[in-house]
């Protein structure tokens, strides 16, 4: 990406792959001439751990 010519990059999570309408969310993005657009679903807070992960970095010495 350093270097490349490029409008729009995408950063997704593999389980969204087959999920959503990516053609509907970038003319969303476009239409509204946005700088980020995030895509979220709505899920029951005692689900909401299966659904994301954290992750610790340590800077190394």
């Amino acid at each position: 990406m350093g270097h490349a010519k490029t409008d729009h990059v995408w950063v997704l999570s593999g389980n969204h792959i087959y999920r959503m309408d990516y053609g509907r969310l970038l003319a969303a993005h476009v239409e509204r001439e946005a700088d980020l657009t995030v895509a979220c679903i709505q899920v029951p807070a005692c689900d909401a751990a299966c659904f994301f992960t954290a992750c610790m970095c340590t800077a190394m010495p």
